[in-house]
Formats: C-alpha cells, structure tokens, sequence
C-alpha cells in the first residue's frame, strides 16, 4: 500500500480555496440600486389631491370608519389614526421594485368634504424621488365617492 500522507493536504488545501471564494463573493454584498423609470401614473411634485363632497346626513363617525375601511380594500395599512380630527395616514405600500404608495385622508373642519391624496415615492439610485400616484388617486377617488360622496 502506497504513503498517501498528502491527501490531507490537498483535500483541506481544496476546501479553504472553496470558503474564501465564498467569503469574499457575499463581503462584497449586493449590487447598487439600479436607477428604474416610475410607472406611468407617476407624476413627480405636489399635488394630487381629490376632494369629494360628503353625502348629506352621513354621520362624520361612520364616513371616517367607511373611509378606513375602503383603504384596506385597497391593500393599505393604517399608519397613523386621528378619527377625532379625521386623519388617516396609512403605512407606505410597495407596489413594485423601487416604487411605493401612501394614503393621507383628512376631512375639512366642517365636515363636509373628504380630501385623499395618494403619495408616491420611486427608488432612483439610492434616492427617493417624490410625487404622487394619478391612477390610484382616481381609483380611490371614485370608490370612496360611491361609499361615502354625493
């Protein structure tokens, strides 16, 4: 039977060389943020509010709860809660890569009008670029205004 006290060697030699190819493939982390297009009903700047007349005789308490409500139909998480004052905000939704909404919804001090905007930020490179979402804000638009408007 032949010495073969060098197969060790090799065998352990093999395996450092396999762990620090690894080690330095996951040290160098993942690759920077690609700068991508926003969606079309991106519109970059203020803006974008809707406002929708309240329908006469609606208890403020139960449009507040419709309002909420309708906002998690549409996949979006309350954030920050004020229905003495009513002031929803919900929590940012990514909708894709780079890109997320949020909805602030406020009544006006009479009472008598809802006022949505739905903001919209998209991932240029490692910077936010803010505006807000046309599409969404129609879409919400037009659901609460059947729930809740004239």
């Amino acid at each position: 039977m032949k010495n073969r006290k060098w197969l060790p060697h090799i065998v352990a030699t093999g395996l450092l060389a396999v762990f620090v190819v690894l080690g330095l493939a996951c040290a160098s982390g993942p690759n920077p943020p690609v700068a991508i297009a926003p969606p079309h009903t991106f519109q970059a700047g203020e803006g974008g509010e809707v406002t929708i007349l309240l329908r006469q005789g609606l208890d403020f308490d139960r449009a507040f709860r419709e309002v909420a409500h309708v906002l998690i139909l549409h996949d979006f998480n309350n954030d920050v809660v004020h229905s003495a004052i009513g002031y929803l905000r919900t929590e940012w939704r990514f909708t894709g890569v780079g890109y997320r909404t949020r909805v602030i919804a406020h009544f006006n001090p009479a009472q008598t009008q809802l006022i949505v905007n739905v903001q919209a930020e998209f991932l240029q490179g490692e910077t936010w670029i803010r505006g807000h979402d046309a599409e969404a804000a129609e879409l919400l638009r037009n659901d609460l205004t059947m729930i809740v408007g004239n």
